[in-house]
């Protein structure tokens, strides 16, 4: 059963015709309300966020730690012990505001310079394109969702300057 869904899924996402499905609304008992791809969906854009590494990797600084192959946590934290005696002050931030805060449609403009496949590009935008988060769109909302997405918004965010 399984391989013959893996391999539709693969024949699907190569020729072009695999949709994300529209994201599962779950009321949480605190009263929030988030959005969950469905696992076919989550699958999918685990592989799409390894293709867009693999075909950004020579533009993607190596500063980006949050990156696969880029020394992670460890590298940041002796990266910051290395410079820290160098500077007086510091600044943390919280990088989950600011992949939420990126205009979706400059981004994709972004990874269409770097990204020629539109398989992949088609992908990016039903990740990125701007919804409310229970799939359906926000008219004149130009910042995305990224929660569930977070690594392919990571991915494509390091190109955001």
């Amino acid at each position: 059963m399984w391989q013959y869904q893996a391999d539709n899924i693969i024949s699907r996402f190569s020729d072009g015709s695999y949709f994300l499905g529209v994201q599962k609304k779950i009321s949480l008992a605190c009263g929030d309300t988030i959005a969950m791809w469905s696992s076919v969906d989550s699958l999918v854009i685990k592989v799409l966020t390894g293709i867009l590494q693999q075909q950004l990797q020579p533009f993607l600084s190596k500063r980006c730690y949050h990156l696969k192959g880029h020394k992670g946590l460890k590298g940041a934290v002796l990266d910051v012990i290395t410079h820290c005696p160098k500077y007086n002050f510091s600044c943390k931030t919280d990088v989950k505001s600011y992949y939420a805060s990126i205009d979706h449609y400059v981004l994709m403009t972004r990874l269409h310079d770097y990204i020629k496949d539109w398989r992949v590009n088609r992908l990016c935008y039903a990740v990125f394109k701007p919804n409310s988060g229970m799939g359906r769109a926000v008219p004149g909302d130009k910042k995305g969702n990224t929660q569930g997405v977070f690594p392919v918004a990571v991915a494509g965010g390091v190109l955001f300057k």
